[in-house]
C-alpha cells in the first residue's frame, strides 16, 4: 500500500495556456486504474470545475479563516495616532482609531505600535472552500476569495491540505494541482513540497518569458520538471526556442499538442477533453505515461 499519494503541480507562469486543460486530461486518463485527487489552486479565479461540470453529483462547501484583520476597543484607545503609520491607509480617526477593513491586509503593525494595547488581529473568513465529488471518481477541491479579501497564498495552503486529508482517507495514489498564473505568493504554495512540476507553455514571447520565470521559482525547492508545449504549431521558430531551452535547462521534454478545436468544444460540453473525443488522448502520451513512471508502474 502507497505511504502518501504522489504530488504533481501544473504551472506555467502565464494564464491560459492550458493547465486546466492538462491537469484534468491527466487525472482522466489515469482515473480507472488510480485513485486520484485535483486540487484547484487557484483562488482568484477557480476554474477546474469547469472540466468535470457534467460529472459532478455532489458538493460540500465550508468557510475558510486563513487571514487577519485588525480591530480596534474604542474604550481603550488614547487616539494618539501612533498607528497611523499602516502601510495600507487602512486606518482613520474620529475620537480614537477605525479600521478600514477592506483595507486593512492584517500585517500587524498597528498593533505593535499600539501603546495602550487596543488594537488586536482577529482571525476572518476570507475564502470558501468547495469538494466536489464526481461520477469518474475523481474528488475536485478548490477555494474562492470573497471579494476584497486577501491571502491567496495561506488558501492555497488550505487547499493543498485538504487534498492530502482527503486523499489520506481514500488511499489517493496521485493528487495534481491546478495552479495559478505567475510567480506569486499562490504560485510559491502550488509548487513546494510536490514531487515532479509539469510547465505548460505556448509558443509565444509572453507565454516562454512567464514559464522561464516560474521555472526559476520551481529550481529553489529542488522539484524535477518537465515541460509540455501547448499550441505547439502556432510557431515554429519559438517551438524551437523552447525546446532549447528544456535541453539546456535539465527539463524533460513532454508532449507537444497542437491546436485542435475539439479542446474548445469539450468545454463548452463542460466534460474532460479525452471524455468528449477519446481520440484526443493521444496526444498526452508521454505526460500520462511521466505520471505512471512516477507512480512506480
Amino acid at each position: 500500500m502507497r505511504e502518501k499519494a504522489v504530488e504533481i503541480v501544473i504551472a506555467s507562469g502565464k494564464g491560459g495556456v492550458g493547465k486546466s486543460l492538462i491537469a484534468s486530461t491527466i487525472a482522466t486518463a489515469l482515473r480507472k486504474d488510480f485513485r486520484i485527487i485535483v486540487g484547484d489552486c487557484d483562488a482568484d479565479t477557480p476554474n477546474q470545475k469547469i472540466y468535470f461540470s457534467k460529472y459532478i453529483y455532489d458538493e460540500e462547501k465550508r468557510g475558510i479563516k486563513a487571514s487577519e484583520k485588525a480591530k480596534v476597543n474604542a474604550e481603550k484607545c488614547i487616539n494618539c495616532k501612533k498607528c497611523a503609520v499602516c502601510p495600507y491607509g487602512a486606518i482613520s480617526f474620529n475620537g480614537h482609531a477605525i479600521i478600514k477593513e477592506v483595507l486593512c491586509e492584517g500585517c500587524g503593525l498597528c498593533k505593535i505600535v499600539c501603546p495602550t494595547k487596543a488594537i488586536t488581529l482577529e482571525e476572518v473568513e476570507n475564502a470558501e472552500m468547495i469538494k466536489y465529488e464526481t461520477e469518474l471518481g475523481i474528488k475536485v477541491i478548490s477555494a474562492q476569495l470573497k471579494p476584497g479579501s486577501s491571502g491567496s497564498g495561506k488558501i492555497v495552503d488550505e487547499v493543498k491540505k485538504a487534498c492530502k486529508s482527503e486523499a489520506g482517507m481514500r488511499k489517493a495514489d496521485l493528487i495534481i494541482y491546478d495552479s495559478a498564473a505567475g510567480i506569486g505568493c499562490p504560485v510559491i504554495s502550488s509548487i513546494k513540497n510536490t514531487d515532479y512540476a509539469i510547465l505548460v507553455v505556448e509558443p509565444t514571447p509572453s507565454s516562454i518569458n512567464d514559464m522561464k520565470r516560474v521555472n526559476e521559482v520551481i529550481k529553489q525547492f529542488g522539484i524535477k520538471t518537465g515541460c509540455i508545449i501547448n499550441n505547439c504549431d502556432y510557431n515554429a521558430e519559438m517551438k524551437q526556442e523552447i525546446i532549447q531551452y528544456c535541453t539546456d535547462k535539465g527539463i524533460e521534454l513532454l508532449d507537444e499538442i497542437p491546436h485542435d478545436k475539439r479542446f474548445i468544444k469539450a468545454i463548452t460540453e463542460l466534460e474532460p477533453a479525452i471524455i468528449y473525443d477519446k481520440t484526443l488522448e493521444k496526444y498526452f502520451r508521454k505526460s500520462i505515461g511521466k505520471v505512471k513512471e512516477l507512480l512506480n508502474i
